[in-house]
């Protein structure tokens, strides 16, 4: 076991050091905490989420999923009409004819495309009457979903941002709030008046310096944006717990499952590979891939407080650990020579 863990010790090392964003500014950013989905997590985990629901992918275009989803927020006009919804459905790709640009389309066609509203309402009627739903208009509820969701992301009205003092649990209150008289209202009574505006004052900034990308200045004006946040928190004495924070941040860096698979085929291959005295090498790739498993599963125990079990994923995940691990004690208690 110490020589599996000579180089899962190298692995996570250098996952470490190449792990950096392409921009310092947006590791700031993405460390601020917000809710979504009904648990706080660290904007860089929401923008993930978002971006992989809206273009089925962690990055685009070279660029953090945090770096892309700020972007929305700052320039939402430009992103509304830009074509970056992915459109690969003939018969869908059809109904746009000559709108969709290499299999993409704007959230704008999407959302303001007469035809494809009216039949988007048809299936939604379907659905409300529990009729059966076609493979073509589930493909249109897909699409329209993905712009909607990219829609209130750039409109600032999802992830919360802002937690209600008197129940940090319940939902937290959006971007959108500093510009609605209601919301606002509600934050200037729960929190100082003067913190609520000086927050207001450096999120506008940061919006500017994204727009005009004012490189010098933007990691400054994003330090202060967080920090405001901050402050806004320990105001009213809201802890947040730091160290899952940290937890799922360092998750979706190390990325354990990705280097799991890698190190398991590695240990495969090797295994029908080499002969005689690097035939230890099969072991040791194994071990490192499962370590790696492992420490993924402790990770997102520790994310979510509760055993990685709740959905497919996760559960082919638990499976497949605990055939492993159940097939080590097998081989160990009835290992022959040969």
């Amino acid at each position: 076991m110490k020589k599996a863990a000579c180089p899962l010790f190298l692995l996570l090392l250098l996952t470490g050091f190449f792990a950096k964003t392409e921009e310092s500014v947006f590791e700031i950013l993405g460390r601020i905490p917000v809710q979504s989905g009904g648990r706080v997590k660290p904007f860089e985990s929401f923008a993930r989420e978002v971006l992989l629901s809206v273009t089925g992918k962690f990055s685009f275009e070279a660029k953090s999923a945090a770096a892309v989803v700020w972007e929305w927020m700052a320039k939402p006009e430009e992103w509304h009409t830009k074509s970056f919804l992915p459109l690969h459905f003939k018969p869908l790709k059809d109904e746009f004819g000559l709108m969709v640009i290499g299999e993409k389309i704007s959230p704008e066609l999407v959302l303001t495309h007469l035809p494809f509203q009216e039949k988007v309402e048809q299936a939604l009627q379907r659905q409300e009457r529990k009729e059966r739903v076609g493979f073509l208009d589930k493909k249109r509820l897909e699409l329209f979903e993905r712009a909607r969701l990219f829609q209130a992301v750039a409109q600032g009205s999802i992830p919360g941002f802002f937690p209600q003092p008197g129940d940090p649990r319940a939902g937290w209150i959006p971007l959108a709030g500093l510009r609605d008289l209601e919301r606002r209202a509600v934050l200037e009574k729960e929190y100082s008046p003067s913190v609520v505006a000086e927050i207001q004052g450096a999120l506008g900034r940061l919006f500017r310096e994204i727009r005009e990308g004012e490189k010098d200045s933007l990691l400054e004006t994003a330090s202060a944006f967080r920090h405001s946040l901050g402050n806004l928190l320990e105001s009213r004495g809201i802890v947040l717990d730091q160290f899952r924070l940290d937890a799922e941040r360092a998750y979706h860096r190390i990325r354990p499952f990705h280097w799991a698979w890698i190190l398991y085929l590695a240990s495969a291959l090797l295994w029908f590979l080499v002969r005689g005295r690097f035939q230890v090498l099969p072991l040791i790739f194994f071990g490192a891939g499962f370590l790696a498993h492992s420490l993924g599963f402790i990770q997102r125990s520790l994310i979510a407080l509760r055993p990685p079990v709740s959905n497919m994923y996760e559960s082919v995940i638990w499976v497949a650990w605990a055939a492993l691990f159940f097939s080590m004690i097998l081989g160990l208690v009835y290992r022959k020579s040969i």
